[in-house]
């Protein structure tokens, strides 16, 4: 039967899924603070004494007392997708409920006799995705069920330019990262042999797994211009990832069709037997500006504008061991986010917290599917802190609000752009709620 088929197990497709926790803003995870999550995710400016400026704005570490801090944030998704063409039209698959847990944690150290210098550290998961669908939903050949994690791991060093004023920070990055992936592989597009069998007619159940590691740079600078104005600012670098994976693949019995027949499929050097594959990829680049402003010692106002360059991601072209495939092209787009939120402190121990938050999706019409159906959201943020000393405790509830989206279920003919394939449309939303323990030395407010 040859060793190449003509569209088969979308490896490429499963790769692009490994960089999905970066691609989609829509699996961009910001709740690495309970604080800084209950008010809009506004932080570059707005540091909230727990460490976690680490990730939000390093230069922070250099201003703020010496913290220890951890936490979580769970992610309680939600979905469907409903067909408006064929003969399917009015049909909606409902999505299986997922609620990945999200770790963050993070330390820093003010040292020096004049207190300028700061040393901090890490660990937290700013991209995640687990997305399931039932085994029989017709996306079933692109994924039925997907499993990302990222994890971020970065020693960090502040200092103090300007005493009290101006400060700088950043650290390197190493950035690990998972996948699962499953997906069928439907017997009629196969191989031409098999072309004139009916569709969704399975040939085989595969599942690709893989990891990567990238190093990174981060570095930020924070202002305080006045008492009531600090303004933040943070960047960090593109990553480049090698990622190395291996795809396994379970024949499916046909009717009528003797697994025999189909045999040379799954033994190497065929397209379906067990193999290796590789692929690179550069995460893009994010750039973070914002400001705080203190209305009275009780009421402030953060606002943070972030552009993250997803247009660096355009093509993905993967190495196998057996397969052939073309490039597969992504062409993402640039996306900018706008973040706002309120902190008032309603007694000496007592924070109360809100914010909005909304963003532009990465993903273009023609690559909507049920990897990612990713478009623009508002999030509606609350939450509240309070301080027992050195210890605090804070805790937030987000809303994920995203627009209906227009998708595809399949991947389009060779040569055809993805949205001849559009034939209906995906719904999210989300419920994100967490906690952050802080144990600092003297007020960490």
């Amino acid at each position: 039967m040859g060793r190449t088929l003509l569209r088969p197990f979308g490896v490429a497709v499963a790769l692009a899924a490994m960089a999905a926790p970066v691609v989609g803003q829509g699996s961009s995870v910001y709740t690495q603070s309970a604080c800084v999550s209950a008010r809009g995710h506004a932080s570059v400016a707005a540091t909230c004494g727990d460490a976690s400026g680490v990730y939000y704005n390093p230069a922070a570490l250099a201003l703020m007392p010496s913290a220890l801090s951890a936490g979580f944030s769970a992610i309680h998704n939600l979905g469907s997708f409903t067909y408006d063409e064929g003969q399917r039209a009015g049909t909606t698959v409902d999505r299986e409920t997922t609620t990945p847990i999200v770790p963050h944690g993070y330390t820093s150290i003010r040292m020096g006799g004049d207190q300028r210098f700061a040393v901090g550290f890490g660990v937290w998961a700013p991209y995640g995705l687990g997305i399931e669908w039932p085994e029989t939903f017709e996306g079933r050949y692109i994924s039925w069920k997907t499993q990302l994690q990222g994890l971020y791991l970065q020693p960090t060093i502040a200092y103090q330019l300007i005493p009290g004023r101006l400060s700088i920070g950043g650290g390197p990055q190493i950035v690990l990262g998972g996948l699962e992936l499953n997906q069928y592989v439907e017997a009629r597009t196969a191989h031409p042999d098999l072309g004139l069998l009916p569709p969704e007619v399975d040939l085989a159940a595969g599942t690709i797994e893989g990891t990567g590691t990238g190093i990174g740079a981060h570095v930020a600078l924070l202002y305080v211009v006045n008492e009531r104005l600090t303004l933040g600012a943070r960047y960090m670098h593109s990553v480049k990832v090698d990622l190395t994976g291996d795809a396994t693949f379970q024949q499916q019995t046909i009717p009528g069709i003797p697994d025999e027949m189909l045999a040379g499929l799954f033994q190497a050097p065929g397209p379906l037997a067990a193999q290796n594959v590789e692929a690179d990829l550069t995460f893009p680049p994010q750039a973070v500006l914002g400001l705080n402003y203190v209305f009275t010692p009780q009421l402030s106002l953060a606002f943070d504008y972030q552009w993250t360059g997803w247009s660096t991601f355009d093509v993905i072209d993967p190495d196998f061991d057996y397969l052939e495939m073309p490039p597969l092209v992504l062409n993402y787009r640039d996306a900018h986010t706008f973040r706002g939120g309120w902190s008032y402190l309603a007694t000496p121990e007592l924070a109360l917290r809100a914010g909005l938050l909304y963003n532009t999706a990465a993903t273009p019409d023609e690559t909507v599917t049920p990897i990612l159906p990713e478009a623009e959201r508002w999030l509606t943020t609350l939450g509240l802190g309070y301080d027992f000393g050195t210890i605090r405790v804070d805790a937030f509830y987000n809303f994920v609000n995203q627009a209906d989206r227009e998708g595809r279920v399949r991947n389009p003919p060779p040569g055809q752009p993805g949205t001849v394939m559009n034939v209906g449309v995906y719904e999210s939303t989300a419920h994100l709620f967490g906690l952050t323990l802080s144990y600092g030395i003297g007020p960490i407010r």
